[in-house]
Protein backbone atom coordinates (compact mmCIF):
# COMPACT_ATOMS: atom_id res chain seq x y z
CA UNK A 1 0.00 0.00 0.00
CA UNK A 2 1.44 3.37 -1.19
CA UNK A 3 1.55 6.74 0.74
CA UNK A 4 -0.91 8.78 0.10
CA UNK A 5 0.01 12.67 0.43
CA UNK A 6 -1.67 15.09 2.70
CA UNK A 7 -0.24 17.80 1.83
CA UNK A 8 3.78 19.00 1.33
CA UNK A 9 6.19 16.87 2.98
CA UNK A 10 3.10 15.12 5.36
CA UNK A 11 1.79 11.78 4.06
CA UNK A 12 -0.16 8.71 5.63
CA UNK A 13 0.42 5.30 5.37
CA UNK A 14 -3.69 4.27 5.56
CA UNK A 15 -4.54 1.45 7.77
CA UNK A 16 -6.40 1.42 11.20
CA UNK A 17 -4.40 3.06 13.01
CA UNK A 18 -3.04 4.81 9.79
CA UNK A 19 0.36 6.14 10.35
CA UNK A 20 1.85 9.51 9.36
CA UNK A 21 5.42 9.92 7.61
CA UNK A 22 6.61 13.42 7.75
CA UNK A 23 9.92 13.92 5.74
CA UNK A 24 11.80 17.10 6.61
CA UNK A 25 16.03 16.31 7.76
CA UNK A 26 14.90 13.01 9.13
CA UNK A 27 11.85 11.02 8.65
CA UNK A 28 9.41 11.41 11.42
CA UNK A 29 6.85 8.57 11.67
CA UNK A 30 3.97 9.20 13.97
CA UNK A 31 1.79 5.65 15.28
CA UNK A 32 3.71 2.71 13.71
CA UNK A 33 1.02 0.96 14.10
CA UNK A 34 0.68 -2.70 14.71
CA UNK A 35 1.41 -6.39 13.37
CA UNK A 36 4.39 -7.56 10.88
CA UNK A 37 2.70 -6.10 7.59
CA UNK A 38 2.57 -2.92 9.06
CA UNK A 39 6.30 -3.31 9.76
CA UNK A 40 7.19 -4.55 6.46
CA UNK A 41 6.02 -1.52 4.51
CA UNK A 42 7.42 1.02 7.19
CA UNK A 43 10.89 -0.56 6.37
CA UNK A 44 10.06 -0.50 3.09
CA UNK A 45 9.39 3.25 3.12
CA UNK A 46 12.49 3.92 5.32
CA UNK A 47 15.03 2.23 3.10
CA UNK A 48 13.50 4.58 0.12
CA UNK A 49 14.76 7.75 2.00
CA UNK A 50 18.20 8.76 2.46
CA UNK A 51 17.87 11.04 5.83
CA UNK A 52 19.79 12.24 8.42
CA UNK A 53 17.59 10.40 10.68
CA UNK A 54 14.46 8.18 11.55
CA UNK A 55 12.48 8.71 14.46
CA UNK A 56 9.13 7.35 15.57
CA UNK A 57 6.36 9.28 18.06
CA UNK A 58 3.74 7.34 19.74
CA UNK A 59 0.59 9.17 20.81
CA UNK A 60 -0.25 7.13 23.43
CA UNK A 61 -0.17 3.87 25.09
CA UNK A 62 -2.36 1.57 23.32
CA UNK A 63 -0.77 -1.39 21.80
CA UNK A 64 -2.31 -1.59 18.21
CA UNK A 65 -0.30 1.96 17.82
CA UNK A 66 2.80 0.73 18.29
CA UNK A 67 3.21 -3.13 18.49
CA UNK A 68 5.22 -2.95 14.64
CA UNK A 69 8.47 -1.35 16.43
CA UNK A 70 8.94 -4.70 17.91
CA UNK A 71 9.12 -6.30 14.31
CA UNK A 72 12.83 -4.81 13.44
CA UNK A 73 12.03 -0.90 12.04
CA UNK A 74 15.97 0.48 12.27
CA UNK A 75 14.99 3.58 14.10
CA UNK A 76 17.05 6.25 15.96
CA UNK A 77 15.16 6.75 18.72
CA UNK A 78 11.32 6.50 19.74
CA UNK A 79 9.25 9.55 21.29
CA UNK A 80 6.51 8.95 23.84
CA UNK A 81 4.02 11.37 26.06
CA UNK A 82 5.95 11.48 29.62
CA UNK A 83 2.79 10.43 30.92
CA UNK A 84 2.04 7.13 28.80
CA UNK A 85 5.24 6.26 28.74
CA UNK A 86 5.58 3.91 31.93
CA UNK A 87 2.41 2.01 29.84
CA UNK A 88 4.46 2.13 26.28
CA UNK A 89 7.70 0.31 28.38
CA UNK A 90 5.45 -1.69 30.64
CA UNK A 91 2.47 -4.47 29.36
CA UNK A 92 1.32 -5.11 32.65
CA UNK A 93 0.87 -1.96 33.40
CA UNK A 94 -1.16 -1.21 29.94
CA UNK A 95 -3.55 -3.69 29.99
CA UNK A 96 -4.55 -2.99 33.34
CA UNK A 97 -5.73 0.40 32.43
CA UNK A 98 -6.99 -0.51 29.15
CA UNK A 99 -8.69 -3.11 30.67
CA UNK A 100 -9.31 -2.35 34.00
CA UNK A 101 -7.94 -5.51 34.17
CA UNK A 102 -4.01 -7.08 34.02
CA UNK A 103 -3.79 -9.53 31.35
CA UNK A 104 -1.24 -11.87 29.59
CA UNK A 105 -0.31 -11.22 26.00
CA UNK A 106 -1.70 -14.54 25.22
CA UNK A 107 -5.23 -13.89 26.69
CA UNK A 108 -7.81 -14.49 23.89
CA UNK A 109 -9.44 -10.84 25.07
CA UNK A 110 -7.03 -9.07 23.78
CA UNK A 111 -7.62 -7.77 20.43
CA UNK A 112 -3.96 -6.35 19.96
CA UNK A 113 -0.20 -7.10 22.03
CA UNK A 114 2.94 -5.52 21.89
CA UNK A 115 5.79 -6.31 23.67
CA UNK A 116 7.70 -4.00 26.30
CA UNK A 117 8.70 -0.84 23.69
CA UNK A 118 11.70 1.06 24.73
CA UNK A 119 10.96 4.76 25.02
CA UNK A 120 14.08 7.13 24.49
CA UNK A 121 12.77 10.65 24.40
CA UNK A 122 9.74 12.03 27.21
CA UNK A 123 7.57 14.53 25.13
CA UNK A 124 5.98 17.60 26.13
CA UNK A 125 3.67 19.93 24.62
CA UNK A 126 5.99 22.30 21.92
CA UNK A 127 8.42 21.73 19.30
CA UNK A 128 9.82 18.24 18.81
CA UNK A 129 12.31 18.54 15.54
CA UNK A 130 10.27 20.32 12.46
CA UNK A 131 6.74 19.27 14.49
CA UNK A 132 4.70 20.25 17.00
CA UNK A 133 3.12 17.95 19.79
CA UNK A 134 -0.28 19.07 21.59
CA UNK A 135 -1.84 17.51 24.75
CA UNK A 136 -4.97 15.91 23.38
CA UNK A 137 -5.56 13.91 27.05
CA UNK A 138 -8.84 11.90 27.56
CA UNK A 139 -8.70 9.00 25.24
CA UNK A 140 -5.61 8.35 27.99
CA UNK A 141 -4.30 10.97 30.07
CA UNK A 142 -1.24 11.62 28.13
CA UNK A 143 -2.04 11.42 24.92
CA UNK A 144 -0.67 13.55 22.30
CA UNK A 145 -1.56 14.79 18.45
CA UNK A 146 1.46 15.72 16.49
CA UNK A 147 1.00 18.98 13.86
CA UNK A 148 3.80 19.14 10.56
CA UNK A 149 4.81 22.35 8.85
CA UNK A 150 2.23 21.83 6.08
CA UNK A 151 -0.97 22.40 8.68
CA UNK A 152 -1.66 18.70 9.49
CA UNK A 153 -2.74 17.40 12.49
CA UNK A 154 -2.79 13.71 13.32
CA UNK A 155 -5.34 13.78 16.09
CA UNK A 156 -4.49 10.09 17.19
CA UNK A 157 -8.14 8.61 18.62
CA UNK A 158 -8.73 11.60 20.23
CA UNK A 159 -11.84 11.32 17.85
CA UNK A 160 -12.98 8.58 15.62
CA UNK A 161 -14.53 8.30 12.05
CA UNK A 162 -18.49 7.27 11.75
CA UNK A 163 -17.17 3.83 11.07
CA UNK A 164 -15.52 3.43 13.96
CA UNK A 165 -18.35 5.14 15.78
CA UNK A 166 -20.89 2.72 14.28
CA UNK A 167 -19.35 -0.60 15.08
CA UNK A 168 -18.37 0.28 19.10
CA UNK A 169 -21.01 2.37 19.70
CA UNK A 170 -19.72 3.96 22.84
CA UNK A 171 -16.50 5.63 21.99
CA UNK A 172 -13.66 4.53 24.54
CA UNK A 173 -11.58 6.97 26.36
CA UNK A 174 -10.43 6.82 29.87
CA UNK A 175 -11.32 10.28 31.11
CA UNK A 176 -14.65 11.18 28.85
CA UNK A 177 -14.69 14.78 30.48
CA UNK A 178 -10.75 15.39 29.60
CA UNK A 179 -11.54 13.68 26.13
CA UNK A 180 -14.75 16.67 25.61
CA UNK A 181 -12.52 19.72 26.66
CA UNK A 182 -10.09 17.79 23.68
CA UNK A 183 -12.48 18.15 21.59
CA UNK A 184 -13.76 21.50 22.15
CA UNK A 185 -10.33 22.84 21.64
CA UNK A 186 -10.11 21.23 18.41
CA UNK A 187 -13.56 23.03 17.05
CA UNK A 188 -10.90 26.49 18.05
CA UNK A 189 -8.63 24.52 16.33
CA UNK A 190 -10.19 23.25 13.11
CA UNK A 191 -10.01 26.82 11.36
CA UNK A 192 -5.97 26.61 11.49
CA UNK A 193 -4.87 22.91 10.20
CA UNK A 194 -5.52 22.02 6.41
CA UNK A 195 -5.96 18.35 7.31
CA UNK A 196 -6.95 16.36 10.14
CA UNK A 197 -5.96 12.65 10.28
CA UNK A 198 -7.85 10.51 13.06
CA UNK A 199 -5.70 7.54 13.79
CA UNK A 200 -9.28 4.90 12.93
CA UNK A 201 -11.05 7.44 9.97
CA UNK A 202 -10.81 9.49 6.68
CA UNK A 203 -8.80 12.99 6.60
CA UNK A 204 -10.80 16.17 7.23
CA UNK A 205 -10.00 19.09 5.51
CA UNK A 206 -12.27 21.79 5.26
CA UNK A 207 -15.66 21.79 6.77
CA UNK A 208 -14.81 17.97 7.25
CA UNK A 209 -12.81 19.16 10.24
CA UNK A 210 -15.40 20.79 12.42
CA UNK A 211 -17.99 17.99 11.59
CA UNK A 212 -16.27 15.08 12.54
CA UNK A 213 -14.98 17.00 15.58
CA UNK A 214 -18.61 18.19 16.19
CA UNK A 215 -20.05 14.41 15.91
CA UNK A 216 -17.45 12.83 18.21
CA UNK A 217 -18.67 15.67 20.84
CA UNK A 218 -22.24 15.02 20.54
CA UNK A 219 -21.65 11.21 20.95
CA UNK A 220 -19.45 11.97 24.16
CA UNK A 221 -22.56 14.24 25.46
CA UNK A 222 -25.11 11.78 24.61
CA UNK A 223 -23.19 8.66 26.11
CA UNK A 224 -23.26 10.80 29.21
CA UNK A 225 -26.74 11.29 29.00
CA UNK A 226 -27.72 7.66 28.61
CA UNK A 227 -25.20 7.01 31.38
CA UNK A 228 -27.53 9.42 33.74
CA UNK A 229 -30.56 7.71 32.16
CA UNK A 230 -29.88 3.98 32.85
CA UNK A 231 -28.40 4.64 36.27
CA UNK A 232 -31.62 5.90 37.54
CA UNK A 233 -32.32 2.44 38.85
CA UNK A 234 -28.97 1.27 40.47
CA UNK A 235 -26.92 -1.03 38.75
CA UNK A 236 -22.80 -2.27 38.37
CA UNK A 237 -20.89 -0.88 35.83
CA UNK A 238 -21.04 -4.11 33.72
CA UNK A 239 -24.88 -3.81 33.40
CA UNK A 240 -24.43 -0.21 31.99
CA UNK A 241 -21.95 -0.96 29.94
CA UNK A 242 -23.86 -3.80 28.33
CA UNK A 243 -27.16 -1.37 28.52
CA UNK A 244 -25.26 1.54 26.92
CA UNK A 245 -23.52 -0.68 24.00
CA UNK A 246 -26.62 -2.26 23.43
CA UNK A 247 -28.98 1.05 23.27
CA UNK A 248 -26.15 1.88 20.10
CA UNK A 249 -27.36 -1.23 18.48
CA UNK A 250 -23.79 -2.95 19.65
CA UNK A 251 -23.68 -6.73 20.72
CA UNK A 252 -20.43 -6.17 22.46
CA UNK A 253 -17.93 -9.50 22.58
CA UNK A 254 -16.69 -9.80 26.24
CA UNK A 255 -13.38 -7.90 25.32
CA UNK A 256 -15.18 -4.67 24.06
CA UNK A 257 -17.66 -4.86 26.43
CA UNK A 258 -13.84 -4.25 28.97
CA UNK A 259 -13.38 -1.77 27.07
CA UNK A 260 -17.12 -0.37 27.91
CA UNK A 261 -16.84 -1.05 31.45
CA UNK A 262 -13.54 1.17 31.28
CA UNK A 263 -15.12 3.79 29.86
CA UNK A 264 -18.52 3.97 31.87
CA UNK A 265 -15.78 3.89 35.09
CA UNK A 266 -14.37 7.31 33.64
CA UNK A 267 -17.55 8.64 33.45
CA UNK A 268 -18.52 7.68 37.03
CA UNK A 269 -15.07 9.27 37.82
CA UNK A 270 -14.99 12.32 36.54
CA UNK A 271 -18.63 13.16 37.69
CA UNK A 272 -18.50 11.10 40.44
CA UNK A 273 -20.74 13.74 42.51
CA UNK A 274 -23.41 12.85 40.25
CA UNK A 275 -23.90 9.07 41.77
CA UNK A 276 -24.28 7.30 44.72
CA UNK A 277 -22.92 4.30 45.83
CA UNK A 278 -24.34 1.21 47.33
CA UNK A 279 -23.43 -2.56 48.44
CA UNK A 280 -25.54 -5.55 47.19
CA UNK A 281 -24.91 -9.92 46.41
CA UNK A 282 -24.77 -8.68 42.28
CA UNK A 283 -21.57 -5.87 43.56
CA UNK A 284 -20.92 -2.05 43.88
CA UNK A 285 -24.47 -0.76 42.36
CA UNK A 286 -24.36 3.20 41.12
CA UNK A 287 -27.19 5.43 41.08
CA UNK A 288 -28.07 8.48 39.55
CA UNK A 289 -28.54 10.96 42.49
CA UNK A 290 -29.33 14.24 40.84
CA UNK A 291 -30.73 15.37 37.22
Amino acid sequence: MPLVRVAGDTYVLRGSPSTLFHVGEGLYIVDPGHGKKRAKQIRKEISGHSRSGVYAIITHYHSDHHSALSHNIPLDSVAAPRKDAPMITDPYLRTSLTFGMPLSSGDPLLPFTAPSIDVDTLLEPGPYGPLKILPLPGHTLGQIGVETPDGVLYASDSLFGPRVLETYGVPYHFNPCMAEDTLESLLDYAGSIEALVPSHGPIARGDEIRGIVEMNLERVRDAWSRILDILVEPRTVGEVAYLLASGYGVEPSPGMLMLVETAVKGYISCRRDYFEVSSSPRGVLWRTSRS
